[in-house]
């Protein structure tokens, strides 16, 4: 399990490498000026896919969104995510920014 994990990670990094997609992660986008990972987190993105982004830019954990909100506010609200990635998204997103539970 955990290396097919890693390896779907490669891919996510590999596809966005060769779609520049790296130097935008760390930018806003769309009309709520929010970052692909609040993106991903509330449209419930696998999991792979949100650990890759915090791979290539882990500072999103700390980046207010729409309304000032963090990533992990919105993986808390998500609703209809798997217990058990909710649970490793948030420790992931704790770990990298304990902040965020003040």
């Amino acid at each position: 399990m955990y290396f097919e994990r890693s390896r779907a990670i490669r891919k996510v990094q590999l596809i966005f490498s060769h779609l520049n997609f790296t130097s935008d992660v760390n930018k806003p986008h769309g009309w709520d000026a929010e970052l692909p990972l609040h993106w991903a987190i509330s449209e419930r993105a696998p999991l792979f896919i949100i650990e890759a982004l915090l791979e290539i830019y882990p500072e999103g954990a700390r980046s207010k969104g729409r309304y000032g909100a963090l990533p992990l506010w919105y993986a808390i609200e998500t609703i209809g995510r798997d217990e058990n990635d909710l649970i490793r998204l948030i420790q992931l997103l704790l770990q990298l920014h304990p902040q965020g539970k003040l």
